[in-house]
Formats: structure tokens, sequence, C-alpha cells
């Protein structure tokens, strides 16, 4: 069964801001992978920071606003397959909505913070990672455990 409203298939996306004790070293607009940006979302950033005492802030927010339209721009084509859908009834275009705000919402939060004083130690990693199951950023000390 066809769906009765096409979505153009990009992600959001997203402000990434790294803060070291209270100074802003890293600030990127992230957006999905592949050539429409419609891929997953991955950011691999390598920063290098002396040993000791520290302050570390990462933020993650969403650039567009979360609502029913974000994810799609209307075309011609889909003007007219949205004219069909509403002779096939409001309950049907209702459900379609509501799974395709639940997808949205399933994906990455619209806003994740990580704020923590840790210890840098030479030659060591520290890892923030998005962690699926708890929807955070999380920090692994030592990532090859």
């Amino acid at each position: 069964m066809r769906q009765s409203i096409s979505c153009v298939g990009t992600s959001a996306t997203y402000r990434l801001e790294v803060r070291w004790n209270d100074r802003l070293i890293v600030q990127q607009t992230v957006r999905g992978g592949g050539l429409r940006h419609d891929r997953a979302l991955y950011v691999f950033r390598n920063v290098d920071l002396p040993p000791g005492e520290a302050a570390i802030r990462v933020t993650f927010e969403r650039v567009e606003p979360v609502t029913s339209t974000t994810h799609r721009n209307t075309s011609p084509g889909e003007r007219d397959e949205e004219r069909h859908s509403e002779a096939m009834g409001d309950d049907r275009r209702r459900r379609e909505m509501d799974e395709r705000t639940r997808g949205r919402e399933e994906a990455i939060p619209p806003s994740l913070s990580l704020e923590r004083t840790v210890h840098l130690e030479s030659r060591k990693v520290v890892l923030v990672t998005y962690d699926a199951e708890r929807r955070a950023l999380t920090l692994v000390n030592d990532p090859s455990r």
C-alpha cells in the first residue's frame, strides 16, 4: 500500500559546540551523510587538550524547529498526492502524520548536552558519544575497554 504523502529524505541539521574551561573550542554545523544528507549522522572530531583538570561542556542542538512539516518541502507532485490523500480520509492521514512524528521523536532528541569536570591524562583519550538507549550524551574515559 502506498503512503499518501511523500517525504523528502533529509536529516535535520545540528549545531555542535565543545567548551573547555568555558572557552569555545569547537563550533560546527552537522548534517547527515550522503549526497542528499539522508544517511545516518556521524561526527568525529579529535580535539587535543592539555592534561589536567578540565570542565568540559558538549552541546548538540537541532537547528530547525521540530514541527510536523519540518521534514519535507512540498513539490507539485506531492501536492497532487496530498489532494488525493484528502479523498482517502482524515483517519489515514492522521495515522501517517503520527507515525512520521513518532519516527522523528525517536531519532536524536532536539537538544543534547553533557557537562562534566574530568581529569585529562597525557596520551589518553576521552570519548563523548551518544547513548541511543538513554537518549543522552555520555563520556567514556577509556574507550579501548
